[in-house]
């Protein structure tokens, strides 16, 4: 007898297929939303006042004297026409984004509108959203570093800082033993006998050999001079080494520059103190990511974030660009200050509107008729001047484009990196000439001091001369030395030397030669 099971097939097929369903939607239930209060009374027509739920968004939604204003609101103006006027009454929320979306739960609103980022996990458990009323997305709001200073800032990072403490202390050491071993013998190093004289002339041998320059106008000549010079060639050279390194690594990989992370940054470097708004799908979507964000850099504002950057607590401020644009458009925060770097516009903004709100007739004719306005509007001429009015600064609306990217635009400033390298350059030529100053009136001293005694004036000029002179004489004699030689070996004949001949002369031809040069000199 022949079995078959075909009832049973079909009830395992169906349990393994309930059994695969996604638990997000295993849950979501399909029940039509019920209104109550002020928010039952609204119907399809839009003339009764619709009850709207509005989070403080600037520049998309704000309230000033108790009247609701921003960018959102001239959209939902442009759906209201005479034949089907659009009355709203809006109601400000204090809570979160989510937790406004929530409270549509609640059937006390007939939607909700802010800056709600359209995302799958809200539309399948909290709301319906509206056709897109803004392109969004996120950027990384951050301590600008300006195009031109940025290899400036690139060398004071805290590695270089230690290698610059390291270079500096090893120019004074060996400037130092160069001058230790080359004072007494070498005139180059002597100067003028001080010690201050004596370490400058160090330091500018050891800063033209570290920059392999060799301009030879000093050189050492003890054996000891030139075994510090040869080592100080070799150490030179490895500091030489680590700054091109350190150039090579910025030209190759900007983003390694203090001040410009990117998105893969603040992914791989655990460093980087990254934080964000609390409660927004912003959060949602950078820890799943992987980018870690403590509780303590959880904000409750964008002002308070703003704080944060200022004073270093934060590194990076992950925040819908739009949002960021809107307060510089005000005078919130200055564009010279901080920057949005790497913008997305991956996302978009809607409306919200109680879960299922398809199935209650009222909310499902207002939802068509505000996407048919919502698309009327995107091409209307009104989204240019309600774009220029809140997201372009005054200087910028004549010339406005409409691509979102160029709204702000780059501003060259001087970075605070930058100027206390100036500070310090600055700091460094007051020093000198302090020390300069000090030396010359040491001198006058000195001299006032020898002329109240009598005492005869040390001239450095004249001594510096003399010794030049006394080498001189001494090339001179080995020359003489090397002609006699060359006479006695019968190499080349003998010659009387200048000084010679004018012995042999008499007085009176030594003066008829001086007239006859002076005169012809006079032509």
């Amino acid at each position: 007898m022949r079995r078959s099971y075909p009832a049973a097939l079909v009830a395992l097929a169906l349990l393994a297929l309930v059994a695969r369903v996604p638990p997000v939607l295993a849950q979501t239930s399909i029940v039509t939303p019920v209104l109550r209060g002020a928010a039952a009374v609204a119907d399809g027509t839009l003339a009764a006042p619709y009850e709207v739920l509005g989070k403080e968004c600037y520049p998309f939604l704000f309230f000033e004297d108790d009247k609701a204003k921003g960018f959102l609101v001239d959209q939902l103006a442009g759906v209201s026409t005479a034949e089907a006027p659009f009355n709203v009454r809006y109601h400000i929320s204090n809570t979160t984004y989510d937790g406004s979306l929530h409270l549509l739960e609640t059937g006390d609103y007939n939607m909700a509108a802010s800056c709600f980022t359209r995302t799958i996990a809200r539309e399948l458990n909290i709301v319906d959203f509206s056709w897109s009323s803004f392109s969004a997305g996120q950027c990384l709001l951050q301590n600008r570093q300006n195009a031109p200073f940025r290899l400036t800032s690139a060398f004071f990072t805290h590695e270089n800082i230690e290698i610059l403490a390291a270079l500096f202390l090893a120019f004074v050491v060996f400037a130092h033993l160069v001058w230790f071993c080359e004072k007494d013998k070498n005139p180059d190093f002597k100067g003028d006998g001080s010690y201050s004289d004596g370490l400058w002339h160090g330091i500018w041998f050891c800063a033209v050999t570290f920059s392999t320059v060799g301009y030879g106008d000093k050189s050492p000549i003890t054996s000891a001079g030139k075994m510090t010079s040869l080592l100080w060639m070799i150490i030179g050279l490895g500091f030489y080494c680590l700054f091109t390194g350190t150039l090579a690594a910025y030209l190759t990989n900007s983003t390694q520059v203090p001040g410009q992370w990117g998105w893969q940054d603040i992914r791989d470097n655990n460093q980087i103190k990254v934080g964000t708004t609390a409660g927004t799908s912003t959060l949602a979507r950078l820890l799943d990511s992987g980018v870690k964000v403590p509780a303590d850099r959880l904000v409750d504002s964008r002002q308070a974030a703003y704080a944060a950057l200022k004073s270093g607590d934060m590194d990076v401020y992950v925040v819908d660009w739009p949002l960021v644009y809107g307060d510089m458009r005000r005078g919130a925060i200055s564009n010279t200050d901080l920057v949005c770097y790497e913008k997305r516009n991956d996302e978009s903004y809607g409306m919200a509107f109680p879960q299922n709100a398809v199935l209650h007739p009222g909310l499902r004719e207002a939802m068509s008729k505000i996407n048919a306005g919502l698309i009327a509007f995107e091409k209307d001429k009104r989204k240019d001047e309600a774009f220029s009015l809140y997201f372009l600064a005054e200087s910028e609306v004549s010339g406005a484009e409409e691509d979102s990217g160029d709204v702000v635009r780059e501003v060259l400033h001087w970075s605070q990196t930058t100027a206390i390298a100036f500070a310090v350059l600055a700091c460094l030529v007051v020093g000198w000439s302090i020390v300069a100053a000090r030396r010359v009136h040491r001198e006058r001293a000195e001299r006032y001091r020898r002329r109240e005694a009598g005492e005869a004036e040390e001239n450095t000029e004249l001594n510096g001369g003399v010794a030049k002179t006394r080498d001189l004489l001494k090339l001179v004699a080995s020359l003489e030395s090397l002609e006699q030689r060359l006479v006695a070996a019968g190499v080349i004949q003998p010659k009387l030397s200048a000084l010679q001949r004018l012995k042999s002369m008499s007085p009176g031809t030594i003066v008829a030669r001086a007239v006859a040069a002076e005169g012809g000199g006079g032509g």
